[in-house]
C-alpha cells in the first residue's frame, strides 16, 4: 500500500545472501508510526522459503512485553537459548546461560529466576540479588572463554539465526540502552544476525545522554548497516486514507465529491503524515461514525474528526464558540475589529506559521467566517447549510461535538420518511404527535424542530408530493400548534408561524399563483379549524390594502382573490358548523376564531356575540373563555436606573378593548366573579378564573392610575 515491499525485499535478500555472518546487525530507522513493523513483517515474509527449508531460524524478541532491565535481560537470553537449543549439543546449549550469567553479573542488571533460562530451580523476579548466579559461574569461566566456546559450537551449525527486535524506541531510555548493550555483548557470534527497528533520533538521544563522549558513534559500533525507511508517497497516504473512509462511511453521493475532497485536501491530508496516522484516523471513524453518521454532512464530519485528533486546540476553540462560527456578522464596517477578536477566540494557540492554513480550514467548514477574514458574505445560504446538515448550521453544530443528535435537529431518517411518503396519513400524524410529546431541554417540543427541518428541506419534495403532504399536515395543525412552542420573551415564532413558512417554501417558488391557489384550496377541505381560520385570514389579507405596509406582490400571494374569497366563505361555514355542534368550545385558539368569525360574517357579525352569550350560562364554558382570552406576556426589565434583567419573566394578560365585540363583557365578568368562590368547577378551572380576574383587576388599577 505504501511502497515498502521493494525496500523489505532488498533487506531480506541481503539476509538471505549473508554467508557465515558473525553478529551482523541491520537496523531499520523510522519515526513512530512510519511503518517499521510493516517493513519487518514484509521482510520476514520474503524469508519464508528459507524458514520452511530450515536454513534460517527467526526469533522475534518482543521487548515491549517485558518491563524493567532485569526482566528484559533474562527474557533475551532465554529466547536465544530456546532458539539455539535444537541446533546445539546439550553441553553447548548450557554455555549461553553461563555466558549470560557472567555478562549480567558484570553489569549488575538482573534479579533471580533460574527457570527463565529453562534450567529448573526456584526463583522469583520480585526479589533482586545476584546470589543465585554463583552456582552457574566457575572461577575459570571468563566471558571470553564462554564466548569462544559458544562461537565454536555455533560455527558447526548449518542454520542461521535471525533475531528480530522491533519497537526499541517504545522502551524507556534505560531499557532501550540495555537492548543495545545485550546485542553488543553477545554480538560477534557465528551464524547470528540481528534485525533491529527504532527511531534513530530517539536512539541517538538516549545513547548520547548515557555516553556523551561517544554519542551516535556508539550505535555505529553495534549496527553494521542502517537503512532509513522510505517515506510513503503523499498520493499513497491520501489513497489509503480515502479507502478507509469509504470502507467505514460508505461511498458518498457524486454531488458531494467536490465538497468532501476540498475539505480532505485542506483539512485532513496535511495532518496525515504516516501510515499510523491513517490507522489512527480510521480507528476514530470506526467508533464515532455509527453514532452520528446518518445525521451529519460527511465532508464536515471527516474534517471535524481530523481536528479533534490532530489539532485538539482548534477543535476545543471551535466547540466553545458556536455563536461566532455559525452566525454571519451583521456589521461589515467592523470587519477589521472582528477579525482580531476572532483570531483571539479561535487561533490563539496556533503557531504563527500555521495560522493562514487554519484560517482556510475554518472558513471551509464555517463559511460565515469568510465575512470576517475574507469579506465574502453568504447571507442567503443558511437554509441550504441547514438542509445539508453542515456543521456551520447552528441547529446541527452540537451533533458534531457531542456524538449524538443535536437537540436542535430532527433525525434525518424522519425527514426522509416524510418526503418519501407524503400520502401516508398515519405516518405523518404519528410522527408529529410523537414530536409534540417530546420535550426538549429548553422546554419546547420536538415538533418545532421537525417543522424547521422540513422548511429547509422543502425543495426535496416532488411537485406531486406537495398536495397530499399539505393535506395530511393541515389535518393535524391544531394539535401541533402547542403553547410550549409559541413566542416567549422577545421571540415571535410559534408552530403556527412555522406552518406558514413551510407552506410558502413548498409552493411559492414552484407553482404559479393559479396552481398553488387551487392546491391550497383543496388541502384546506379537511384542515383543522384554527389553522384553517389563520390561513384564510392570511390568504385573504394579502389582497387587502393597508396603510402600515406595501401591497403584497401577486407572485408572493398564496391564492388568487377569487379563491381567497371562496376559502373565506368555506371557513365561515366551518366555524358555524363547529359552533352548532359544540366543537368550537374545544377548538384551539378559541378567542382568535371568535374575532375572525366576526370579521368573516360581515353584516351577520352579531351572531358571534349571540352564540358566545349563550355559552355564559355554562360554568365550564366560562372557564374555557377565560383560558382562551388570557395570554402570557414575557418581559424583561431594561434597568434604566440600574442593571437590567438577563431573563424574561411571564405575566398574565387579558384584553383591554374589543372583548365586548364578541362577548357580553359585563356578563362575562359577573360570571367570573361568581365562579371565583364557587365549588362547581374543578380546581384547575378555578385557578384559571382567579388568574383572569387578578389580571383584569390589575389592569383596572392601572387605568385608574
Amino acid at each position: 500500500m505504501y511502497g515498502l515491499d521493494t525496500f523489505a525485499h532488498s533487506i531480506a535478500q541481503s539476509i538471505r545472501l549473508s554467508v557465515r555472518p558473525e553478529g551482523t546487525t541491520i537496523a531499520i530507522n523510522g519515526a513512530w508510526g512510519s511503518g517499521k513493523s510493516s517493513a519487518i513483517n514484509l521482510c520476514v515474509n520474503h524469508l519464508q522459503n528459507e524458514v520452511d527449508a530450515g536454513s534460517i531460524v527467526i526469533v522475534r524478541f518482543n521487548c515491549w512485553w517485558f518491563r524493567g532491565e532485569e526482566a528484559l535481560a533474562l527474557a533475551f537470553f532465554r529466547e536465544l537459548r530456546a532458539a539455539l537449543q535444537p541446533t546445539l549439543s546439550a553441553k553447548a546449549a548450557e554455555i549461553l546461560p553461563k555466558l549470560g550469567a557472567n555478562l549480567l553479573k558484570a553489569g549488575s542488571v538482573v534479579s533471580p529466576a533460574l527457570n527463565l533460562f529453562g534450567l529448573g530451580g526456584a526463583g522469583s523476579m520480585a526479589a533482586g540479588t545476584m546470589n543465585w548466579l554463583s552456582g552457574m559461574i566457575d572461577e575459570g569461566d571468563s566471558v571470553e572463554t564462554l564466548h569462544q566456546a559458544l562461537a565454536d559450537a555455533l560455527r558447526q551449525s548449518d542454520k542461521r539465526l535471525l533475531v528480530v527486535i522491533d519497537d526499541i524506541d517504545r522502551l524507556s531510555p534505560d531499557e532501550a540502552l540495555l537492548i543495545f548493550r545485550l546485542v553488543k555483548s553477545v554480538g560477534r557470534l557465528p551464524n547470528i544476525l540481528y534485525l533491529l527497528a527504532y527511531d534513530r533520533e530517539i536512539a541517538e538521544q538516549v545513547v548520547t545522554e548515557h555516553y556523551p563522549s561517544e554519542g551516535p558513534h556508539y550505535l555505529e559500533k553495534i549496527v553494521q548497516a542502517a537503512f532509513d525507511l522510505p517515506a510513503p508517497a503523499r498520493t499513497d497516504l491520501n489513497k489509503a486514507c480515502l479507502k478507509q473512509v469509504e470502507r467505514i462511511c460508505g461511498a458518498p453521493p457524486q454531488e458531494q465529491h467536490t465538497h468532501i475532497l476540498n475539505l480532505f485536501h485542506e483539512v485532513i491530508a496535511p495532518e496525515i503524515q504516516t501510515p499510523r496516522d491513517v490507522l489512527r484516523f480510521a480507528n476514530a471513524l470506526t467508533i464515532t461514525w455509527p453514532a452520528i453518521g446518518s445525521e451529519v454532512d460527511l465532508g464536515d464530519y471527516l474534517a471535524i474528526e481530523a481536528l479533534r485528533l490532530f489539532q485538539p486546540e482548534i477543535f476545543r476553540a471551535v466547540r466553545g464558540n458556536r455563536s461566532i462560527v455559525c452566525n454571519i456578522p451583521s456589521e461589515r464596517a467592523r470587519r477589521e475589529e472582528l477579525s482580531s477578536q476572532y483570531d483571539d477566540a479561535l487561533l490563539a494557540k496556533v503557531d504563527a506559521m500555521e495560522k493562514p492554513r487554519m484560517k482556510r480550514v475554518l472558513m471551509r467548514l464555517f463559511p460565515p467566517l469568510e465575512a470576517v477574514w475574507s469579506n465574502v458574505w453568504h447571507s442567503s445560504s443558511s437554509g441550504r447549510w441547514a438542509a445539508q446538515r453542515r456543521v456551520c448550521s447552528s441547529a446541527h453544530f452540537d451533533t458534531y461535538f457531542r456524538f449524538s443528535l443535536s437537540d436542535d435537529a430532527a433525525p434525518r431518517s424522519d425527514i426522509a420518511s416524510l418526503i418519501a411518503e407524503p400520502s401516508n396519513t398515519s405516518l405523518i400524524h404519528d410522527m408529529f404527535r410523537q414530536a409534540v410529546n417530546t420535550i426538549r431541554g429548553n422546554g419546547t417540543t420536538r415538533a418545532a424542530v421537525l417543522l424547521d427541518e422540513l422548511n429547509v428541506n422543502a425543495s426535496r419534495f416532488s411537485d406531486e408530493a406537495v398536495l397530499p403532504f399539505l393535506t395530511n399536515l393541515f389535518q393535524i395543525a391544531d394539535e401541533v400548534d402547542v403553547p410550549q412552542d409559541r413566542e416567549r420573551g422577545f421571540e415571535i415564532t410559534g408552530n403556527n408561524l412555522r406552518f406558514h413558512w413551510l407552506l410558502r417554501a413548498l409552493t411559492i417558488e414552484r407553482f404559479s399563483i393559479e396552481e398553488r391557489s387551487d392546491l391550497i384550496r383543496t388541502a384546506c377541505e379537511t384542515a383543522s379549524l384554527a389553522w384553517l381560520v389563520d390561513l384564510t385570514t392570511s390568504a385573504h389579507g394579502q389582497h387587502q390594502e393597508r396603510e402600515d405596509r406595501d401591497p403584497v406582490r401577486e407572485e408572493d400571494r398564496l391564492m388568487t382573490l377569487a379563491d381567497a374569497q371562496s376559502l373565506r366563505e368555506f371557513t365561515l361555514g366551518k366555524i358555524r358548523d363547529a359552533a352548532g355542534s359544540g366543537a368550537l368550545l374545544e377548538a384551539n385558539r378559541l378567542s382568535y376564531i371568535l374575532y375572525r368569525w366576526r370579521d368573516f360574517a360581515g353584516d351577520a357579525e352579531h351572531e358571534v356575540r349571540e352564540w358566545a352569550s349563550e355559552q355564559l350560562s355554562d360554568d365550564q364554558s366560562v372557564a374555557k373563555f377565560a383560558h382562551s382570552f388570557m395570554s402570557t406576556s414575557w418581559g424583561q426589565g431594561f434597568g434604566f436606573n440600574g442593571l437590567g434583567d438577563l431573563v424574561a419573566t411571564p405575566s398574565d394578560q387579558v384584553p383591554t378593548s374589543g372583548l365586548d365585540d364578541v362577548l357580553d363583557e359585563q356578563r362575562f365578568r359577573e360570571r367570573l366573579e361568581e365562579l371565583e368562590a364557587s365549588t362547581a368547577i374543578s380546581a384547575e378551572e378555578q385557578e384559571i378564573v382567579s388568574r383572569y380576574l387578578a389580571a383584569w383587576r390589575a389592569q383596572d388599577r392601572g387605568s385608574d392610575d
